[in-house]
């Protein structure tokens, strides 16, 4: 298990040097229930379809092959940011990947990267991120599975707490080292959650219910 991490960690570094060279392409929109999902196009994703309010993609040729034993890596970079429908906000995002993997004895193979979420309202100061991580891996061939799953702060984040636009950051890196092997994605879905927004006549009616609430325990306490 330790080599099997301090694998991940190189592999990551090294693809830090390869996203470099990646130039951002045209912007992609797609509809959900509750909310819009806009995303550079990424062709290693593949085509972008949304189920209510998940933004699902079908990769096609995501994959890392070894056939020589020499190590291989494939990363990639996706930006998307989320916008939520009029009257909702939004208030967690989870990352869920898939796919399948055929290796040599001695080969190592897996799937890494990271999950961020960067408050778009407040900038740079808020973000959350989440590092995800394929183990056991250790079949000659087999399926495999990740995910990744972040809150919205209930404080600090958004407008006055109403937090309608995200930016999620999602980093992949698939990587075969040590002997021959391929490992491929067969599905990338992300997750939005939202609740309505609270109306102004729905916030004075809580504070005015609280109001209440606290009168009546004084009252209740001078009584006793």
């Amino acid at each position: 298990m330790k080599n099997y991490k301090k694998t991940a960690l190189a592999v990551m570094g090294m693809s830090a040097v390869l996203f470099a060279g990646n130039a951002m392409a045209a912007i992609q929109i797609v509809e959900g229930t509750n909310v819009f999902y806009s995303f550079d196009d990424a062709s290693l994703f593949g085509t972008a379809t949304a189920s209510g309010d998940s933004l699902v993609f079908a990769p096609a040729n995501f994959t890392a092959v070894s056939t020589t034993g020499l190590p291989a890596l494939t990363p990639a970079l996706l930006y998307v940011t989320v916008t939520a429908k009029t009257n909702y906000q939004l208030t967690a995002f989870s990352l869920a990947e898939s796919g399948g993997y055929t290796r040599s004895s001695g080969t190592s193979v897996g799937a890494t990267g990271t999950f961020t979420a960067l408050d778009d309202f407040e900038g740079m100061n808020n973000t959350d991120a989440k590092n995800f991580v394929t183990t056991s891996l250790n079949a000659t061939s087999g399926a495999w599975n990740t995910a990744a799953n972040l809150a919205v702060p209930v404080a600090g984040w958004g407008d006055n707490g109403v937090v309608s636009t995200i930016k999620l950051t999602i980093s992949n890196q698939l990587f075969v080292t040590g002997g021959v092997g391929e490992i491929w994605k067969n599905a990338v879905t992300v997750n939005t959650s939202v609740s309505p927004v609270p109306e102004a006549e729905t916030y004075a009616m809580m504070l005015a219910g609280l109001g209440l609430i606290g009168f009546m325990a004084r009252r209740t306490r001078i009584a006793v």
